[in-house]
């Protein structure tokens, strides 16, 4: 195959001498369906890229069944040798493109596949390259629907018993309250909804949803005095960076907020603050008014449907100097140790 001729030539000629010009990433979540979704990012480094494939392997024991999301100028090439190609034209320099989404199902071989597939993106110009990662030791985990997390005025404890984001259970949720927040024990419990139409706000046609969330706080009395920040697992990967429009209310019927509104204060209240996108997770924070009710979640269609973030379009989203390059690999600088702690786990998270 034309595809398979082209990674091993990559592969024979890589100029690993001069760096890799690209940084590649794979994640993977199940979906509510009991299918897998894999997804593959590239990140062009300080030059642009072009002649791109990218190469995803099915891990043992899965069946492809179909391609999800491409960027705009790409192309699903198929699937051979058990594994999936796609080409994109090229890259600009600095600039981040995904996700290369695709479809699986476990043929009843196996009960767990890796939580990322092993991966490759071949580079013709402006040289020959091969850059490859290792499919995941870990496992991939199956969210719980609800969890819950109890904190008092110290905030949320890590393990390592310092004030910082913790997991709500099994559910993927991050949840950082700061010390001092509030002046009593408290729990609040995050449960997932499923994305339905008929539960959405029909002011807000051009948005994919990220996420429908319900919280309640006991005591229902409580106060928070200081933001929280959270991250929440989004029902399919989405590229970093876009902005997340937030939409709240207390009984899935009367929505506050617009589309396309960066502002979030909590389920409940409206207080400032925002909310950016990871790969698996899309991260809020900022917000004092925190408090029980339903909180939707979403982009624009067209953002998503772009796939393609520049560092300029980072930088001024996330309000701190960051690469494309350096989303993809975990070296994002924004963890300053206060609100945008979180940001910095949800966007540097393995």
């Amino acid at each position: 195959m034309q595809l398979a001729t082209i990674i091993t030539s990559a592969l024979l000629l890589a100029m690993t001498a001069f760096g890799q010009s690209a940084v590649l990433r794979s994640v993977g979540q199940y979906e509510p369906s009991g299918t897998i979704l894999y997804s593959v990012y590239v990140a062009s480094r300080t030059q642009a890229i072009s002649g791109i494939t990218i190469s995803s392997a099915l891990p043992p024991g899965t069946r492809f069944l179909e391609n999800v999301d491409i960027p705009l100028t790409a192309r699903y090439e198929g699937v051979a040798d058990n594994t999936v190609f796609y080409t994109i034209p090229t890259v600009p320099e600095d600039t981040l493109v995904g996700p290369f989404t695709f479809r699986l199902k476990l043929d009843g071989s196996t009960t767990g596949v890796p939580a990322s597939a092993a991966s490759a993106v071949s580079i013709q110009q402006p040289r020959q390259e091969l850059i490859e990662v290792a499919a995941s030791s870990d496992r991939m985990p199956v969210l719980a629907d609800s969890g819950s997390v109890s904190f008092d005025q110290r905030g949320t404890i890590t393990a390592a018993g310092e004030n910082g984001p913790v997991p709500v259970g099994n559910t993927g949720v991050l949840f950082f309250v700061p010390s001092g927040a509030v002046t009593a024990r408290t729990t609040v419990t995050f449960r997932r909804l499923d994305i339905e139409s008929n539960t959405l706000p029909a002011s807000a046609k051009d948005t994919w949803w990220c996420g429908l969330f319900q919280t309640t706080v006991e005591p229902a009395s409580t106060t928070f005095s200081q933001p929280v920040s959270f991250a929440l697992p989004t029902r399919r990967p989405i590229t970093p960076g876009l902005t997340v429009s937030s939409v709240t209310t207390t009984d899935l019927k009367e929505w506050q907020g617009a589309e396309r509104n960066i502002g979030f204060g909590g389920f409940g209240g409206g207080f400032g603050g925002g909310c950016f996108s990871g790969f698996q997770q899309f991260g809020c924070f900022g917000g004092l008014g925190f408090g029980g009710g339903f909180g939707g979640f979403g982009i624009s269609s067209a953002d998503k449907t772009n796939s393609n973030i520049n560092s300029n379009m980072l930088t001024r989203q996330l309000g701190q100097p960051v690469t494309a390059a350096g989303i993809t690999d975990g070296t994002s600088n924004i963890t300053d140790g206060t609100s945008n702690t979180i940001v910095g786990l949800l966007l540097g998270r393995r």
